[in-house]
């Protein structure tokens, strides 16, 4: 009976050194990223522009474990490559990509920097005690983007001690699916012709430079909300002014050419203009501009005088 007894005594003791064997935990162990409602992109969008944010806090505290102890991410995560802005890798949607940063007790370090499956960095853990962390998710315009969702995304942390221990599995932070809306308008009327008077009196050109009376027209548009809009004129520019069309082949009238104006401002053809965006509400955006004869030689010959541009909307 005294062998089995001191048998016992021993196997009491093996369990109680195994039930304070170090460890590293974090609180909490999942956590569900809230993504902020994408931000419309459109080509105008620049690179690098960030669509959408998101982020979590935790606590990871360690006790007992050795020196060298630290935080890394698994091997196993997906990488879908590196993007062409620096420190973002891209996402499963072609033009989005996605910077992740992790802070370390007020220090910020850029995991997307490099690979998100590269499981050799690594951040530093108390031996004993608590850390406060969190990780900041940024999506990011990296090129051209057409309407889709990206996948959700399941990324890991290990843990481990000594610069070459075994990696425990330490948290699970999930990325929802985000659906990215691209920024779209449609035009209304593709041919717009633009009426500049009827018979009007050669005595209203004095000189090179002179002008006829301007005639507004619009460029119609239904657009979503907030789409930034550029317009270009092309055509073939009088000679010496770049702001004024020449009069087309079948034209009677000579030493004229035909200058368009946006809000009262020359519009330098063949060259992209802003014209601002399509406000909260979008629907309805009617580009607003005005045209007139502009004398381009010292003599005026009447007759049938007109010009033909091509306008290119860029939206999307």
């Amino acid at each position: 009976m005294k062998s089995l007894l001191h048998c016992l005594l021993l196997l009491s003791g093996l369990s109680m050194f195994g039930s304070s064997w170090a460890a590293c935990t974090s609180a909490p162990a999942t956590l569900n990223v809230a993504m902020s409602s994408p931000t419309a992109v459109s080509s105008l969008t620049p690179i690098g522009t960030v669509i959408s944010t998101g982020s979590v806090n935790y606590r990871v505290t360690c006790s007992g474990v050795g020196a060298n102890t630290a935080m890394l991410r698994s091997g196993l995560n997906t990488d879908y490559g590196a993007s062409p802005v620096p420190g973002v890798r891209n996402t499963s949607l072609a033009g989005i990509g996605i910077r992740w940063t992790n802070t370390s007790n007020g220090t910020p370090f850029v995991w997307t920097n490099y690979s998100m499956s590269d499981g050799s960095i690594y951040r530093g853990l108390n031996i004993t005690g608590a850390r406060e962390m969190s990780d900041l998710f940024e999506l990011v315009k990296t090129g051209p983007v057409t309407s889709g969702t990206t996948t959700t995304w399941v990324l890991n942390y290990n843990w481990r001690t000594g610069t070459a221990g075994a990696q425990t599995r330490l948290l699970t932070v999930n990325l929802p699916a985000m659906t990215i809306p691209v920024a779209t308008c449609s035009l209304t009327q593709t041919v717009i012709p633009v009426n500049l008077g009827n018979k009007i009196p050669l005595k209203t050109f004095t000189g090179p430079g002179s002008v006829s009376s301007p005639e507004g027209f619009n460029i119609p548009l239904i657009c979503d909300p907030q789409v930034p809009v550029t317009v270009q004129f092309t055509g073939t520019p009088a000679a010496g002014l770049p702001t004024v069309l020449a009069l087309s082949a079948d034209s009677v009238a000579t030493g004229l050419g035909v200058q368009l104006a946006y809000h009262d401002v020359p519009v330098t053809l063949n060259s992209a203009l802003a014209v601002g965006d399509s406000g909260a509400a979008g629907g309805v955006y009617d580009i607003p501009f005005t045209a007139h004869f502009y004398q381009t030689a010292a003599t005026v010959t009447p007759g049938l005088a007109r010009a033909v541009a091509t306008f290119t909307l860029t939206y999307n």
